[in-house]
């Protein structure tokens, strides 16, 4: 995969420069077919170096810029494999101390970057919640208590967004090739497909950052610098 110009550079920190300004303090980013381009099934059989591969330079510079600014970044999953995706964006982002970035993996129970598995018992929902609520508790120990409105969950998979809305949070749905594509959302309170949304998003809601690479449902097509990749969700 070809890395990103200097003008696809310049619109991730512009990218970041809005969530900051947006009150985002965590982004939360999907693995299989977002941050990479294959989807490993959660049954990677080569090494952690072979892995890094597959990771998109769109999601190495926005992971390098959204921790050179203070950002907190998780990687949420169904994949169990935590360590070796962890592992792999050692290998891939060398040049960024990634050693607050967490993963969180696994279905049925969450397993974490350490290959302990996390208690979320006490989170309700279900899809990705329980992996975003394990990365808020780790987070408040640490001293930093975050929202669920200073969240944004970036999915390949229209219900993890959807789920992620309804709980408070904020959504990019990661579609590459075309959101003419994207299913129809299965609950009125969530996103609406494309042709269906009124522009200018519904009234009364918080406004998402104003995002290039992941639109806002208010922005027309040409104003995305990743064409129709991201399309993003108050």
């Amino acid at each position: 995969m070809s890395e990103l110009s200097a003008h696809e550079l310049r619109k991730v920190k512009e990218d970041v420069a809005h969530l900051v300004a947006g009150d985002v303090r965590l982004v939360a980013i999907d693995a299989d077919l977002t941050l990479f381009c294959v989807h490993t099934g959660g049954k990677w059989r080569g090494s952690a170096e072979e892995l890094s591969l597959r990771i998109r330079p769109l999601f190495k510079a926005l992971i390098r810029e959204c921790v050179t600014v203070g950002l907190h970044v998780a990687i949420v999953t169904f994949s169990p494999q935590a360590q070796l995706i962890r592992d792999a964006l050692l290998v891939a982002i060398p040049d960024v101390d990634l050693s607050d970035l967490l993963v969180r993996g696994g279905q049925r129970k969450v397993v974490c970057e350490n290959g302990d598995l996390a208690d979320t018992s006490h989170w309700d929902g279900a899809r990705k919640q329980k992996h975003i609520g394990s990365v808020i508790d780790t987070l408040s120990a640490r001293g930093a208590n975050v929202r669920p409105d200073e969240i944004v969950l970036v999915d390949d998979d229209l219900f993890n967004v959807e789920e992620a809305r309804d709980h408070g949070m904020r959504g990019a749905l990661f579609n590459l090739e075309s959101t003419q594509k994207l299913p129809t959302a299965r609950r009125r309170s969530s996103l609406s497909t494309p042709e269906s949304t009124p522009r200018g998003g519904d009234e009364g809601a918080k406004s998402p950052p104003r995002l290039s690479m992941m639109r806002s449902r208010s922005m027309p097509p040409e104003e995305s610098a990743f064409g129709s990749s991201c399309l993003s969700a108050d």
